[in-house]
């Protein structure tokens, strides 16, 4: 068991991010589409979510820049799940909603820019900062997150 352990540390070593931390008030999709439009990037929405727990599903947006060797990731930092319950009155089933965080210790974000490759993250955070759809963006050390591997794919 040790030997997996650290395996999985090293690898983690070796895998370095620029990370933006995003305040918006826009659904997904909506600022997948604005950071494409306002910094020319291409991100669509990935296939397959990305599970942390059996019923619990984040989506998120990727794109390859192969020309600039540089993998772009938006990752929405909150999922809601509808948990339905039995009751015997007379509305058969009750409804609640639970939330989950990708970072939990950054409960205050809304979404979280990954960027893999070499970039120089005063020139994004430029280009986050033109976007009027941002509250706020930041760059973020990913060392200093508990959650860090919630992040890698």
């Amino acid at each position: 068991m040790g030997t997996t352990h650290s395996i999985w540390e090293d690898l983690l070593e070796e895998t370095s991010f620029t990370l933006f931390a995003l305040h918006s008030n826009l659904e997904d999709y909506a600022l997948a589409y604005h950071l494409n439009l306002g910094c020319g990037l291409r991100l669509s929405r990935y296939k397959e979510d990305l599970e942390l727990a059996s019923d619990v599903a984040f989506p998120f947006f990727h794109w390859d820049d192969e020309v600039n060797q540089r993998e772009w990731t938006l990752f929405a930092n909150r999922a809601d799940i509808l948990e339905t319950q039995q009751t015997g009155g007379l509305f058969s089933e009750a409804g609640a909603a639970r939330r989950h965080y990708l970072i939990p210790e950054r409960k205050n974000v809304d979404y979280f820019l990954k960027i893999e490759g070499d970039v120089s993250e005063s020139q994004v955070h430029e280009s986050l900062r033109s976007l009027p759809q941002l509250t706020t963006a930041y760059a973020l050390e990913p060392d200093g997150l508990k959650s860090k591997l919630n992040l890698i794919l």
